[in-house]
């Protein structure tokens, strides 16, 4: 009786398992693309900024922000500033969402900025990163870049001269 029900209790852990990995799908990577860039404050220490996008998860299960990397080149300086994003990340499964993504940034090398600012042009600024996304039982890279342009104005701004 019990070599039976061990072989009944394999039989189903088996079964089980087979079944699990064939309805176990890879984590497929979301899209984030950018819509609209706005800013509402510009200082000698840094920027507020917002970022509508359109982010899209092509995943079963809700995936959820884990980190984000990001590096800043604003008018051929690579180092002038950090970004960090302040809120979390959700993208419910198969469909579509716009979201509001409050970033700041933060001024690491005033006198870059000086320079761009004395230029009294204005300068694109590209942000490059990669988001790291979990469904809660793997993890996923989704790379993105937000393009814009800094007027004359705000680099006067961002480096202390004012309007």
């Amino acid at each position: 009786m019990t070599k039976r029900l061990f072989s009944l209790l394999a039989v189903t852990f088996v079964t089980f398992l087979t079944f699990a990995t064939a309805c176990s799908e890879p984590l497929r990577a979301p899209t984030l693309k950018p819509e609209q860039i706005t800013t509402s404050k510009i200082s000698p220490a840094g920027a507020d900024i917002e970022v509508a996008i359109e982010g899209s998860n092509p995943n079963k299960a809700q995936l959820s922000a884990t980190s984000v990397q990001t590096k800043l080149n604003i008018g051929g300086k690579a180092d002038a500033a950090k970004v960090t994003l302040t809120n979390t990340v959700v993208l419910p499964p198969n469909q579509p969402v716009h979201l509001k993504l409050p970033i700041k940034v933060e001024w690491t090398d005033a006198a870059a900025i000086k320079e761009l600012a004395a230029s009294k042009s204005p300068v694109d600024f590209l942000v490059e990163g990669s988001a790291v996304f979990s469904d809660g039982r793997a993890s996923i890279t989704a790379p993105f870049q937000v393009k814009g342009t800094m007027t004359a104005s705000d680099l006067a701004q961002a480096a202390g001269g004012g309007k």
